[in-house]
């Protein structure tokens, strides 16, 4: 970061702790918690905001689903429908997640 910026940066800064801004933040005076990945917590902050589940979690829970309903069923046919379902989305989230491998 170029000098220029940092001293605008830090100027910021000094201003937004004086008219106490900073103190108005949520979580001010908390330690950060550096235990978590810094990629996952951004997109945990990411999806919450925007009030969405990530793709994988939606088929994690489609695919309980799934599994409840094909322990409940008896019949032939529609068990082995059920289960081409099952199958359909657990090879739909192996792929999400070969994905998001990729771009980490």
């Amino acid at each position: 970061m170029s000098s220029f910026i940092r001293s605008l940066v830090d100027q910021k800064m000094t201003e937004l702790a004086q008219d106490g801004t900073l103190e108005r933040l949520p979580g001010y005076g908390k330690p950060l918690d550096l235990s978590r990945d810094p990629y996952e917590a951004m997109m945990d902050r990411m999806h919450k905001a925007a009030k969405v589940k990530p793709k994988a979690v939606t088929l994690k829970d489609q695919i309980a689903e799934s599994t409840a309903r094909l322990r409940d069923l008896t019949d032939d046919t529609a068990r082995r429908a059920e289960m081409r379902v099952l199958a359909d989305l657990q090879t739909r989230l192996a792929i999400e997640m070969e994905q998001l491998g990729r771009y980490r």
